[in-house]
């Protein structure tokens, strides 16, 4: 079974696709907080439904398999319970170690961040609509702000690699182009409205009315 992420190697619509900087590819392995049930029930056969003849010390030649996919979403809920005991000799208070990722008394997983991220980032659904949605699943309502940290985190997470796809970016034969303009090499059209360096690296709007009123294609060539 295998699942895909968003790519863009495949993308022809964005100019930089082609651009000497980290892409995303498509994702060949599960998530690590994926489990698969999978079980494989025989549908025996004891009696033919024609002549009603006992078929049941008939070897059987083949199988024919009909299979069904279904999800069901489960809480993983954690506890870790900490020791505390008072030394006699000192009297002083003892109290047993936390794991690493509980620093406080509540805490949500790495998989639950991630599901609430690729709603709100990929998927653009609104803080609103996540909170119902996560509800839903859990029974637990997530304030926006702890939804919004969440993005933050990812944001700082991202800063360095951000500086160095900018960088690549910026090193690029061209730059600054309207991603949503599609590329015209294939055909010889005249396209109007649009830059003179458009016109050079044969992109432009499309031949809607309505995109080429709406739409202005900003390029640079370095």
């Amino acid at each position: 079974m295998k699942t895909h992420a968003l790519s863009l190697l495949g993308t022809k619509n964005l100019h930089f696709a082609h651009a000497p900087f980290p892409r995303f590819s498509a994702n060949e392995n599960l998530a690590k907080n994926t489990r698969i049930n999978e079980k494989v029930t025989l549908s025996k056969v004891s009696l033919c439904d024609v002549c009603a003849e006992d078929l049941s010390d008939v070897p059987c030649t083949h199988h024919e398999r009909r299979t069904k996919i279904d999800i069901i979403f489960e809480k993983v809920v954690e506890h870790v319970d900490a020791e505390v005991k008072q030394c006699p000799t000192c009297e002083a208070t003892v109290k047993g170690q936390f794991p690493a990722d509980m620093p406080g008394p509540l805490q949500y997983g790495d998989g639950l961040k991630a599901f609430m991220i690729n709603l709100l980032v990929c998927q653009m659904v609104s803080l609103n609509r996540v909170q119902k949605l996560v509800r839903s699943l859990i029974g637990v309502v997530i304030a926006e702000a702890t939804l919004l940290k969440f993005v933050f985190r990812l944001n700082q997470a991202l800063a360095a690699w951000e500086l160095q796809a900018t960088e690549q970016i910026l090193k690029a034969p061209t730059i600054h182009v309207d991603e949503s303009v599609p590329r015209r090499r294939a055909q010889k059209v005249k396209v109007l409205q649009c830059s003179y360096a458009a016109q050079e690296m044969r992109v432009g709007p499309s031949e809607s009315p309505y995109r080429r009123r709406l739409q202005t294609t900003y390029c640079c060539c370095v």
